[in-house]
């Protein structure tokens, strides 16, 4: 398939815009049909927010948030600098991706990752601390600290936002 006809097939993604307080001042129509509630959106989004706003410098924020079994948003914060600090806004941008469709192997190769780190990988994607993923995995917290040093030294970032953001790269190429 060729690159005019992915992007053909690729939808708008959702966009709210916060002020430096929380408050929603700009949404789209994508964003209304994912989420037809803003009262009811996810703290992840939140979380990027303040994230967002609290470490304008330290590049975007990203997060995965599964939706249901068959679809995962992708979530990306940034923040929006105005003339003055008054103006200050961070935008965050939703796309759904078909969970079917990610395929991790590719990225296991390319990495070197064992069968453990991706399964760490997934659960960081799900929003899990690392205690919440030693339980799952019937690992210690120590365990799965050693996992994550070892998947940011081999992928050659620093914070699980960085592990999540080239997942999300590599699966939109």
């Amino acid at each position: 398939m060729n690159l005019l006809k992915i992007i053909q097939k690729r939808k708008p993604p959702g966009i709210l815009l916060f002020n430096k307080e929380g408050k929603i001042v700009f949404f789209n129509e994508q964003t209304l049909e994912i989420f037809p509630d803003l009262n009811n959106l996810s703290p992840i989004i939140f979380e990027l927010h303040k994230e967002a706003r609290d470490h304008p410098d330290s590049g975007d924020k990203v997060a995965l948030l599964n939706i249901n079994p068959k679809k995962i948003l992708a979530l990306r914060a940034m923040p929006l600098k105005g003339e003055n600090s008054q103006d200050n806004y961070i935008l965050v941008l939703i796309e759904k991706i078909a969970k079917d469709s990610i395929d991790l192997t590719k990225f296991q190769d390319k990495y070197k990752l064992t069968h453990r780190q991706i399964q760490v990988i997934k659960l960081i994607c799900d929003g899990l601390t690392n205690k919440e993923i030693a339980e799952k995995l019937f690992l210690s917290e120590y365990t799965v600290k050693d996992h994550l040093k070892k998947i940011m030294k081999k992928l050659n970032v620093n914070s699980r936002n960085e592990i999540i953001s080239m997942l999300m790269k590599s699966l939109q190429r």
